[in-house]
């Protein structure tokens, strides 16, 4: 890319003078005898900066600069005044107030113009390239603004897609489970060993699918029907969401312990279901000879609150840690316990729901810690 570089003189000798020396610059020289052409040229060029005479018949360079400075595409433009005019500092001061960024009179150093002006071409071609990185800053916001609204609009049809199909299948399954149970009733007595292990196969099946697709409601749930975030007490969450569990915490003498934990904003449903989630996995695996012991605690950071929930449970191998948060990842572990494999996928929906991260951390037969953060800042603050 070359700049234009403006001189406007009355005088073709020092006009071509001036076009010789420049062109060692290796820039479009562009020549005008007016500074009503120079003007005129303006207004069809970019110029990155300009060679001004003083003295011109018509419009002097001073009138010239004037109407310059005065458009706003122009007014940033460096002007040079070069003139043979030198009647004192009365001039030179005249023509600064009226923005130049030089006054040289002439006969000049040659030396001394060319760096003045590649000063201004360096400052041109910096400019130049700022001006296209933030255009191609811009364009890159502006895809990047229009995939966001592509991908929220994919993300809404997917969860709106698996809530309409999950809703549409828990019927006809339990239009399956009904009828393959009354099969069992009424013909029980004609049936063989094999037959009825069949059917209780297919209902056992179908009470797993209605599972799967109950979870699957849950998990499509949590960002197309959240609620607005309120000021919470989040012990008052953990202790309802503990005794929604009461009959599993019972059976399995699962004994939990919790500190003060704080009050946020959050959706107080989702934060209830990712307590019961975790809590419900921390019962479920549990070591064989020893009862479930969990400890929920918090600790206050810059801008979130971090969470605790630890367990004694059979741990997890550091292999599993971000595979067990994948939907529909079961691990080999997982497969021997009863469950559909979603909950930990809800429990990473939730809490990025609420901007927060979640991760784990676990020792094989030792026990295991999930930890998950919450902003502790009001949504106001934002």
């Amino acid at each position: 890319m070359k700049a234009n570089i403006l001189i406007i003189d009355d005088d073709p000798n020092k006009l071509n003078l001036l076009e010789v020396l420049l062109k060692t610059l290796n820039q479009n020289i562009i020549k005008c005898s007016s500074g009503e052409d120079g003007l005129r040229a303006l207004l069809k060029y970019e110029i990155a900066v300009i060679l001004l005479d003083v003295r011109m018949p018509v419009m002097d360079g001073f009138e010239t600069a004037k109407l310059i400075r005065e458009r706003t595409k122009t007014s940033t433009v460096p002007i040079i005044f070069i003139t043979a005019y030198n009647v004192g500092e009365y001039n030179a001061s005249k023509g600064y107030s009226l923005g130049a960024v030089d006054y040289i009179f002439f006969p000049f150093n040659e030396e001394f113009l060319l760096a003045k002006v590649k000063v201004f071409l360096d400052l041109y071609f910096l400019r130049k390239k700022e001006q296209m990185q933030a255009e191609q800053l811009s364009r890159i916001n502006q895809e990047l603004l229009h995939s966001n609204k592509r991908l929220e609009q994919s993300n809404r049809d997917l969860e709106q897609f698996a809530y309409v199909a999950s809703h549409d299948l828990q019927e006809p399954l339990r239009m399956v489970a009904m009828f393959t149970q009354l099969l069992d009733k009424k013909y029980s007595g004609q049936l063989d060993d094999n037959a009825r292990e069949y059917i209780q196969f297919a209902v056992n099946g179908a009470k797993k699918m209605q599972a799967l697709i109950h979870d699957l409601l849950t998990y499509s749930r949590i960002s197309t029907r959240a609620k607005k975030f309120e000021k919470k007490d989040t012990t008052d969450i953990l202790k309802e969401a503990i005794n929604n569990l009461k009959p599993l915490i019972e059976e399995n003498g699962a004994e939990i312990s919790f500190d003060p934990l704080p009050v946020l904003y959050c959706e107080e449903t989702q934060i209830m279901r990712l307590f019961q989630n975790l809590l419900s996995n921390a019962i479920k695996f549990r070591k064989e000879n020893e009862p479930p012991r969990i400890h929920i605690s918090c600790k206050k950071q810059d801008k979130v609150d971090l969470f605790e929930v630890k367990d004694n449970g059979i741990g997890i191998a550091p292999e599993y840690y971000e595979r067990i948060f994948l939907i529909f990842q079961r691990i080999e572990l997982q497969t021997r316990y009863p469950g559909t494999g979603i909950g930990l996928s809800v429990c990473k929906k939730i809490v990025e729901w609420h901007d927060g991260n979640i991760w784990v951390e676990s020792k094989e037969n030792e026990g295991t810690s999930f930890f998950f953060t919450l902003s502790n800042k009001s949504p106001e603050s934002d």
